[in-house]
C-alpha cells in the first residue's frame, strides 16, 4: 500500500465558530483568564476571536486594578474606579457601554 496525499479543507476552529455572528443565540463562549497578552498582541493566535468577542459580544472585567488593564479591554476609568476587592465585582462591557456589576454565589 502506497502513501497518498489527502487535502483537508480549511475549517474554523471551535473557538472561531462559537465567536461568529451566526452562533449568536445558539452557542455561548466563555473565556476565563488574563486576556491582556492577547489584547496587547503578545499572543496572536486567539486575537481574531477576541476582537470578535469585543465587537459583537460582551466582556466581564473583574476587579480592574490598573489603567493599563482597563484600557486593553476598551474601558476608560477614573482613578477612583479601580479596585482589587471585593471578589466578584467588575464591569460588564457590551456595545461600548460599561456597567458596574457584583457577582454573588448562589446560596440555597
Amino acid at each position: 500500500m502506497g502513501a497518498s496525499v489527502v487535502n483537508f479543507a480549511e475549517a474554523p476552529t471551535l473557538l472561531e465558530e462559537a465567536a461568529s455572528p451566526a452562533a449568536r443565540g445558539h452557542k455561548a463562549l466563555i473565556l476565563c483568564g488574563d486576556a491582556t497578552p492577547v489584547l496587547n498582541g503578545q499572543r496572536r493566535s486567539p486575537l481574531k476571536v477576541t476582537n470578535e468577542i469585543k465587537t459583537s459580544g460582551g466582556i466581564l472585567l473583574l476587579a480592574p486594578t490598573s489603567p493599563h488593564i482597563a484600557r486593553d479591554h476598551g474601558l476608560r476609568l477614573e482613578p477612583d474606579q479601580f479596585f482589587p476587592a471585593p471578589a466578584g465585582r467588575g464591569y460588564l462591557i457590551t456595545d461600548a457601554l460599561a456597567v458596574l456589576r457584583a457577582l454573588r454565589p448562589v446560596t440555597s
